[in-house]
C-alpha cells in the first residue's frame, strides 16, 4: 500500500499531521512534526512500508518516498478524525506501526479518509493536487465451476 500526496505546500510543515483511516475505522499516523520551519512548496511525496526511511526532521523535504513518520507523540485529530485512536509508526514513543500491521488483510473496498490537521495558527498550507492510495498485493485467483 502506498499513499501519495501531490502538490503539498506549507509555511511551517512541522505543524502538520496526517492520519489515514481505513474502511473499518483502523487508523495509521502518516506524518507528525516532520520537517522544520523551512517552508515546502509544491512537493509531491508518498508513504510506503518499503521506503528507505522516514520524513526528515529539522529540515524541509523534497519529493520522494518515506515511511510513515511521527516525531511528536500524540496529537488529537478532531471529528470526523480518529481523535487519539490511531497506530503510531514512531520513532517518537517507540512506535513501530506499518501499513501492513494496521491495514493487512483489509479489503480495499469502502471509504478511506485522509485526516489532515494544522496544529498551529498563523500559517497556511494545502495539498493542491490531491492524494491517492495505491493498493498492491497478491491477486486472488477465481476458480470457475458449473452447476448441473
Amino acid at each position: 500500500m502506498t499513499v501519495s500526496l501531490f502538490g503539498f505546500s506549507h509555511a511551517f510543515p512541522d505543524d502538520v499531521g496526517l492520519v489515514l483511516v481505513g474502511p473499518a475505522g483502523q487508523a495509521l499516523l502518516l506524518q507528525s512534526s516532520a520537517g522544520d520551519a523551512a517552508p515546502v512548496s509544491g512537493v509531491s511525496y508518498s508513504f510506503s512500508d518499503t521506503a528507505s526511511g522516514p520524513l526528515p526532521d529539522l529540515t524541509a523535504w523534497t519529493s520522494g518516498s518515506f515511511k510513515p513518520t511521527n516525531y511528536l507523540g500524540t496529537d488529537t485529530y478532531p471529528a470526523p478524525g480518529p481523535g487519539t485512536t490511531y497506530s503510531n509508526p514512531g520513532p517518537s514513543g517507540g512506535g513501530t506501526a506499518t501499513f501492513a500491521s494496521v491495514f493487512g488483510g483489509t479489503t480495499s473496498n469502502g471509504t478511506w479518509n485522509l485526516c489532515a490537521v494544522d496544529f498551529a495558527t498563523g500559517d497556511a498550507g494545502s495539498i493542491a493536487n490531491g492524494w491517492c492510495i495505491d493498493f498492491t498485493g497478491t491477486p486472488v485467483s477465481l476458480q470457475q465451476f458449473s452447476v448441473d
